[in-house]
C-alpha cells in the first residue's frame, strides 16, 4: 500500500476496503458514461463483497504513460501481498 496510503492511515484501516473503494472509483471515472455505473450499483458495489468489473483502460492512456504506471504496484499486486 505503500504510495497510496500513508503510513499513519495503514494501522486504521482495512486494506480490502480501500482497495474495493479505489477500483469502484476507477469504474466511476470511465470515459464513456455509459461505462459508468449508476449510484445505485455504485451502493450496492460498496456494501457488498462480491466481484467487481474491470475497469476499461483510461481514455489518455499513452505509451509514455505505461512506462510511469510500470513503477506503481497494481491492485492485484497490492492484494496477492495481503495473502
Amino acid at each position: 500500500m505503500e504510495g497510496l496510503l500513508s503510513a499513519s492511515l495503514q494501522a486504521s484501516c482495512v486494506v480490502s476496503e480501500v482497495l474495493r473503494s479505489i477500483h469502484i472509483a476507477l469504474l466511476c471515472v470511465q470515459h464513456h458514461p455509459k461505462d459508468r455505473p449508476t449510484m445505485w450499483s455504485v451502493v450496492l458495489m460498496l456494501v457488498n463483497e462480491g466481484p467487481l468489473p474491470i475497469p476499461k483502460s483510461p481514455a489518455f492512456f499513452t505509451e509514455e504513460s505505461c512506462s510511469e504506471l510500470e513503477s506503481i504496484p497494481s491492485v492485484d499486486v497490492l492484494r496477492r501481498n495481503m495473502d
